[in-house]
């Protein structure tokens, strides 16, 4: 019985697919920091920690909610994000440009004794909450690029505490930063005609209005929020400060229209939970205004994800290129062979008196006539056969599946365009008869690729569904077909494999293979090139190089069976004797040419260099190591009986 076999296409082909589907399902974009900041500035204890935990209710988990003025808070500024997880971290930032050396993650918000000994000029807090109004999908604008960016709500400390020496200090210092999407003012309603307050805000505006270029509009965008106001004082408060905030900006000497002002008062302890969803709404809304922000989706379908890929991405164009190359293919093969000649016509009587330079000359240039070609660039078909880069979600598929299955097509073609240039070369006036000469040189690999193979034929009826049928697709759609038909390709594959190997196939028994009993091997009599007719061998062998040897066994069917393979080198050695050679007692095997053995290929490669792979002399029963590309050996097929 025949053991059971994997469908090792379909399975290659599956588990490509499979690892598409894992790219995408992990396209979202490593998210990282960005420099546009949403600062947060007013006096101590006017309501700023009231304003960050309302904006981002429920958001924040109890351990890191910022501490409130009314206890020892830390004094620290604090920069909130969006992060995979929440996590608190004490970092090194000295500036919003600078990148953050995180120093400690942090259990629960520290009170200001537990930070007391870091410079507020050099150290913050970073708070990562999983907001994704924190994303910027399309970036912030600052770098070049598209890519996802976090923008960050920073906390800063309050002035009048007697105790900050940052926050007492210029306006320019902190206050503002090097790329700001708006800054948001929060000023307690009785404290709103104060003296430092209203210093403190000539200074600030003073900053805003230099700063107004660093903003996201090229104008200086102001959010005031008057906390602790009742609700019949909060116009006549809201006019107040509007009123103050407009007559400073102009005596500072700045344009009205530089500056986008919005100013709302509230008191939170009376506000309604709806009032409060309403209020957090509109901030929001109004601060990401200017961006024409896109909510950022985490997770999208596979047709939305392959309908936004970039342009390099779509892969429709290589096809393009491919079927080019099948048709310039289709034109080519006809012509390689002309009523059994391969340069029609030509002889070395036609050649005589050119010197072997000319000789050669002559025969490209009848050549090429013959192929209706121009020159050998032509003729060059793998060049367009570029690999996807890893990155690319179909890397797997296209680079072990799809060129896989194209080169199979196109490698004995390409094989015979080499050999023949590579035989062309080595014509001289020796030679005596030209088309015996080509025909020894060409016939074995020309017969590969001219008796088409039932599994390639699968794959270029693949390839003209594709060229005829479905370039009218859109790109999500075309995939999703494309890696359909692969897997119906790919499992009638394996299944004429099976059927070929595992049902017993009918034995022709006509003396053209000999069975080893000692090893259970069995023999071809007959040297590639050859023919069995008769009961008996006829021709001569063929020469051929490694590669063009395995791509020859792949197409022979002998004896009623095609899993005809090349003999490792062990197997090779079975029927020679070393320093001997050919010395099997039932003398079956037939010689390559009359009177001669030569060198045998066998499918080992050399351990070290796989450029290289062994073969054996058969007249003195030598194991050697050639070159697979360009050293020429005859063929001996075998198979397990």
């Amino acid at each position: 019985m025949m053991k059971d076999m994997d469908f090792v296409k379909t399975q290659l082909v599956v588990q490509s697919i499979y690892h598409f589907a894992q790219q995408l399902d992990q396209v979202t974009p490593k998210i990282e920091d960005g420099v546009l900041t949403i600062r947060v500035v007013g006096e101590f204890s006017a309501g700023k920690t009231r304003v960050i935990r309302e904006i981002l209710k429920d958001k924040i988990p109890e351990p890191f909610l910022p501490i409130s003025s009314q206890e020892a808070q830390t004094k620290l500024q604090l920069e909130i994000s969006y992060g995979e997880q929440d996590q608190l971290f004490l970092i090194e930032k000295p500036e919003d440009m600078d990148e953050a050396i995180i120093l400690e993650e942090l259990k629960e918000f520290p009170t200001r004794e537990q930070v007391s000994l870091y410079d507020p000029e050099t150290h913050r807090l970073r708070l990562l909450i999983q907001e994704p109004l924190f994303i910027l999908s399309q970036g912030d604008g600052y770098y070049e690029g598209d890519h996802p960016t976090k923008m960050f709500l920073i906390d800063t400390p309050g002035w009048n505490s007697g105790d900050d020496d940052l926050a007492e200090q210029d306006a320019r210092k902190f206050l503002v930063g090097e790329h700001n999407l708006a800054i948001v003012y929060v000023c307690h309603a009785n404290r709103l005609d104060g003296e430092l307050n209203q210093a403190h805000l000539n200074n600030f505006l003073e900053a805003l209005g230099e700063a107004q270029l660093q903003f996201v509009e090229k104008k200086s965008h102001l959010q005031v929020i008057i906390t602790h106001c009742q609700s019949d004082n909060q116009q006549r408060l809201i006019n107040r400060m509007q009123q103050r905030i407009e007559t400073a900006w102009q005596d500072l000497g700045f344009q009205t229209d530089d500056l986008l002002l919005k100013i709302n008062a509230f008191d939170f302890a009376e506000m309604s939970e709806k009032e409060l969803i309403q209020f957090r709404q509109n901030f929001w809304s109004d601060l990401l205004k200017p961006l024409n922000h896109e909510k950022f989706e985490f997770n999208t379908s596979y047709s939305q994800q392959i309908l936004n890929w970039q342009q390099d991405w779509d892969i429709r164009p290589y096809l393009l290129q491919h079927f080019d190359v099948t048709a310039k293919i289709e034109n080519l093969i006809p012509n390689f062979c002309i009523d059994g000649q391969f340069i029609q016509n030509m002889n070395m009587t036609r050649l005589k008196g050119l010197s072997e330079a000319e000789i050669q000359q002559r025969l490209t240039e009848r050549w090429f006539k013959q192929l209706n070609i121009q020159n050998a660039e032509e003729l060059s078909l793998f060049h367009q056969f570029v690999n996807l880069p890893e990155h690319h979600p179909l890397s797997v598929w296209w680079n072990e599946y799809w060129l896989v299955e194209l080169k199979k097509i196109y490698q004995p073609i390409q094989d015979f365009i080499v050999t023949m240039q590579s035989s062309i070369q080595q014509v001289d006036e020796n030679v005596v008869d030209l088309q015996v000469y080509l025909k020894q040189q060409l016939d074995a690999i020309y017969i590969t690729f001219s008796l088409q193979h039932p599994q390639t034929a699968s794959f270029q009826l693949l390839l003209k569904t594709v060229k005829n049928n479905m370039q009218h697709l859109a790109l999500d759609q075309f995939i999703a077909t494309l890696l359909k038909l692969s897997i119906l390709q790919s499992r009638y594959c394996d299944h004429y494999q099976h059927q070929s190997l595992a049902h017993h196939p009918v034995q022709i028994d006509d003396g053209s293979t000999w069975l080893d009993t000692k090893t259970g091997l069995m023999w071809a009599k007959i040297s590639m090139g050859q023919i069995w007719e008769n009961n008996q061998c006829m021709g001569q062998a063929s020469l051929m190089n490694w590669q063009q040897a395995q791509q020859a066994a792949q197409n022979v069917t002998l004896a009623g069976f095609n899993n005809w393979r090349l003999p490792t080198l062990d197997e090779l050695k079975t029927l020679i004797l070393e320093s001997e050679g050919y010395t099997c007692s039932e003398q079956t095997l037939s010689q390559p040419q009359e009177n001669v053995w030569g060198r045998y290929w066998s499918s080992t490669s050399d351990l070290e260099n796989e450029e290289f792979a062994w073969s054996v002399n058969f007249n003195k029963g030598q194991s050697l190591m050639s070159r697979k590309d360009n050293a020429k050996s005859y063929v001996r097929l075998v198979r397990h009986h």
